[in-house]
Protein backbone atom coordinates (compact mmCIF):
# COMPACT_ATOMS: atom_id res chain seq x y z
CA UNK A 1 0.00 0.00 0.00
CA UNK A 2 2.83 2.13 0.80
CA UNK A 3 4.39 2.26 -2.27
CA UNK A 4 0.83 2.60 -3.98
CA UNK A 5 0.50 5.99 -1.87
CA UNK A 6 4.05 7.13 -2.96
CA UNK A 7 3.09 6.40 -6.70
CA UNK A 8 0.23 9.05 -6.37
CA UNK A 9 1.98 11.43 -4.56
CA UNK A 10 4.13 11.35 -7.51
CA UNK A 11 1.46 11.03 -10.16
CA UNK A 12 0.07 14.50 -8.06
CA UNK A 13 3.93 16.40 -8.32
CA UNK A 14 3.94 15.65 -11.76
CA UNK A 15 0.69 17.02 -12.25
CA UNK A 16 0.98 20.20 -10.30
CA UNK A 17 3.91 21.08 -11.87
CA UNK A 18 2.43 20.85 -15.59
CA UNK A 19 -0.44 22.95 -13.89
CA UNK A 20 2.44 25.33 -12.87
CA UNK A 21 3.87 25.44 -16.17
CA UNK A 22 0.56 26.09 -17.78
CA UNK A 23 -0.59 29.02 -15.38
CA UNK A 24 3.34 30.39 -16.59
CA UNK A 25 4.00 31.10 -12.82
CA UNK A 26 7.54 31.13 -12.34
CA UNK A 27 7.83 31.78 -9.06
CA UNK A 28 6.35 28.75 -8.12
CA UNK A 29 8.38 26.77 -10.46
CA UNK A 30 11.22 26.46 -8.42
CA UNK A 31 8.91 24.88 -5.39
CA UNK A 32 8.61 21.80 -7.29
CA UNK A 33 12.58 21.06 -7.44
CA UNK A 34 15.09 20.41 -4.80
CA UNK A 35 17.59 23.39 -3.90
CA UNK A 36 20.09 21.56 -5.69
CA UNK A 37 17.82 20.08 -8.73
CA UNK A 38 18.95 20.47 -12.29
CA UNK A 39 16.56 21.17 -15.75
CA UNK A 40 18.61 19.96 -18.96
CA UNK A 41 16.21 21.05 -21.45
CA UNK A 42 16.77 20.23 -25.10
CA UNK A 43 18.68 22.61 -26.91
CA UNK A 44 19.49 25.08 -24.07
CA UNK A 45 21.72 25.03 -21.05
CA UNK A 46 21.11 23.52 -18.12
CA UNK A 47 19.51 25.23 -15.22
CA UNK A 48 19.59 25.00 -11.83
CA UNK A 49 16.43 25.58 -9.69
CA UNK A 50 17.43 29.23 -8.86
CA UNK A 51 17.93 30.35 -12.66
CA UNK A 52 14.26 28.52 -13.15
CA UNK A 53 12.39 31.53 -12.16
CA UNK A 54 13.58 34.25 -14.70
CA UNK A 55 14.05 31.90 -17.07
CA UNK A 56 10.61 30.23 -16.91
CA UNK A 57 8.66 33.69 -16.79
CA UNK A 58 10.33 34.98 -19.81
CA UNK A 59 9.77 31.50 -21.80
CA UNK A 60 6.73 30.57 -20.77
CA UNK A 61 4.41 33.80 -20.63
CA UNK A 62 5.95 34.90 -24.37
CA UNK A 63 5.25 31.68 -25.83
CA UNK A 64 1.26 30.89 -24.63
CA UNK A 65 3.39 27.60 -23.55
CA UNK A 66 1.10 24.64 -22.53
CA UNK A 67 2.02 20.73 -21.73
CA UNK A 68 0.21 17.69 -20.20
CA UNK A 69 2.18 14.77 -19.18
CA UNK A 70 1.22 11.24 -19.70
CA UNK A 71 3.08 9.04 -17.06
CA UNK A 72 4.13 5.84 -18.49
CA UNK A 73 6.32 4.19 -15.93
CA UNK A 74 7.17 5.49 -12.13
CA UNK A 75 9.91 3.54 -10.47
CA UNK A 76 10.57 4.18 -6.62
CA UNK A 77 13.84 3.40 -4.50
CA UNK A 78 13.52 4.72 -1.00
CA UNK A 79 13.61 8.38 -1.13
CA UNK A 80 14.53 8.41 -4.80
CA UNK A 81 11.84 7.69 -7.43
CA UNK A 82 11.96 7.84 -11.53
CA UNK A 83 8.94 9.12 -13.97
CA UNK A 84 8.92 8.47 -17.45
CA UNK A 85 6.43 10.44 -19.42
CA UNK A 86 5.43 11.40 -22.78
CA UNK A 87 4.87 15.44 -22.57
CA UNK A 88 2.76 17.27 -24.95
CA UNK A 89 3.55 21.01 -25.59
CA UNK A 90 1.97 23.51 -27.38
CA UNK A 91 3.29 27.27 -27.73
CA UNK A 92 2.89 30.24 -29.80
CA UNK A 93 5.86 32.73 -30.34
CA UNK A 94 5.26 36.22 -30.04
CA UNK A 95 3.46 37.24 -33.03
CA UNK A 96 1.99 34.24 -34.64
CA UNK A 97 -1.12 32.57 -34.77
CA UNK A 98 0.16 29.32 -35.25
CA UNK A 99 0.69 27.35 -32.66
CA UNK A 100 3.87 24.94 -32.99
CA UNK A 101 3.07 21.33 -31.09
CA UNK A 102 5.79 18.97 -30.26
CA UNK A 103 6.05 15.40 -28.39
CA UNK A 104 8.81 14.75 -26.38
CA UNK A 105 9.94 12.24 -23.63
CA UNK A 106 10.87 13.21 -20.90
CA UNK A 107 12.78 11.95 -17.65
CA UNK A 108 12.19 13.09 -14.17
CA UNK A 109 14.47 11.98 -11.17
CA UNK A 110 12.21 13.06 -7.86
CA UNK A 111 14.31 12.93 -4.28
CA UNK A 112 12.03 12.81 -1.23
CA UNK A 113 12.66 15.67 1.20
CA UNK A 114 10.71 16.49 4.17
CA UNK A 115 7.99 14.02 3.01
CA UNK A 116 7.52 16.33 -0.48
CA UNK A 117 8.56 14.66 -3.27
CA UNK A 118 10.84 17.11 -5.60
CA UNK A 119 12.38 16.81 -8.92
CA UNK A 120 16.20 16.45 -8.51
CA UNK A 121 16.87 15.91 -12.00
CA UNK A 122 14.48 16.69 -15.18
CA UNK A 123 15.74 16.16 -19.38
CA UNK A 124 13.43 15.58 -22.10
CA UNK A 125 14.25 15.55 -25.85
CA UNK A 126 11.81 16.16 -28.50
CA UNK A 127 10.74 12.82 -30.72
CA UNK A 128 7.79 14.68 -32.79
CA UNK A 129 6.89 18.22 -34.25
CA UNK A 130 3.19 18.65 -35.53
Amino acid sequence: MKNQDQTQQLRQAIDGFAATLNTANGTLIQDFFTDDGKFMPQGFETLSSQQLEASANIFLAANAFHIAFEIQDISIDDDFATVIAKATTSQRKPGSAAAIEKTSRDFFVYRKIDNAWKIYRYIFNNVIFH
